[in-house]
């Protein structure tokens, strides 16, 4: 019965994990790692031209710049009225459903007139980009529940 017990609670530890390491940030960390915090509302976004991934697994996507305009900083530049935010969303709006455990990629609604709390790293003097990275940016780039005026 020991044995028994042992095997099903091994199997329910032990079992096949489908995922990728995703890291977890602090908001400490982040606050301290990044060259620019604020809470922005996304004002316009258009395709960069950039193609990436497509090969190895990964599903392609396009490099999308994102203007916001600056509500608040809370690190960096307080003179900054907008900042241009790099970031990918997939080729294919296909790929979303077909590609399990793929990039957690933004999806800003301009339409909605919500605030984001941006977590960034200085990519140029005029673009930015999430300091989580490319792959997973939600960590760093977070909407807020209510809009900011």
């Amino acid at each position: 019965m020991k044995a028994l017990l042992l095997l099903v609670l091994v199997g329910l530890v032990g079992g096949v994990s489908l995922g990728r390491p995703v890291r977890i940030w602090s908001h400490q960390e982040m606050l301290e790692k990044a060259d620019l915090v604020l809470i922005a509302k996304p004002l316009s976004t258009k395709e960069t031209g950039e193609i990436s991934g497509g090969n190895g697994g990964w599903p392609a996507m396009v490099g999308i710049a994102t203007t916001f305009e600056v509500v608040a900083v809370l690190k960096g530049d307080k003179a900054l009225k907008q900042v241009t935010l790099s970031h990918y969303r997939l080729r294919k709006a296909s790929d979303e459903v077909e590609f399990i455990d793929g990039p957690a990629l933004l999806k800003l609604d301009l339409k909605e007139g919500r605030a984001y709390l941006l977590y960034l790293h200085r990519d140029t003097d005029e673009r930015y980009t999430p300091l989580s990275g490319q792959i997973d940016p939600g960590s760093s780039i977070l909407k807020l529940e209510e809009a900011t005026h």
